[in-house]
């Protein structure tokens, strides 16, 4: 008999404990869910970095094609080029903020 009772006692002192753990979660929950909403919102702005990204490499294209005497299309194909280049490296960033942002 005294097994039994060991046992029980074990049992009811598990329950104790999960219902513990159980009335702790849902703090948890809203305090990760409070460190994550500055992520949120600037989650709407990522997206940015990779049009401004975009518009930085067509500029640095284009005056290094007026820079080494191009014509109009020398200065469009180096805009597109750089800015194709820039877009690549903003969307690298783009995912690394995301996925430390989102931690």
């Amino acid at each position: 008999m005294a097994g039994w009772t060991a046992l029980a006692w074990r049992v009811t002192d598990l329950q104790r404990t999960a219902q513990l753990w159980a009335s702790k979660i849902p703090a948890e929950l809203t305090e990760l869910k409070s460190r994550t909403e500055p992520a949120k919102e600037l989650k709407g702005y990522l997206n940015m970095i990779v049009i401004a990204a975009a518009l930085l490499g067509a500029l640095i294209g284009g005056l290094t094609a007026r820079k080494r005497g191009g014509n109009r299309l020398d200065i469009a194909q180096y805009a597109a080029g750089y800015a194709m280049a820039f877009i690549v490296v903003g969307l690298i960033a783009t995912v690394i903020i995301d996925r430390v942002l989102s931690v």
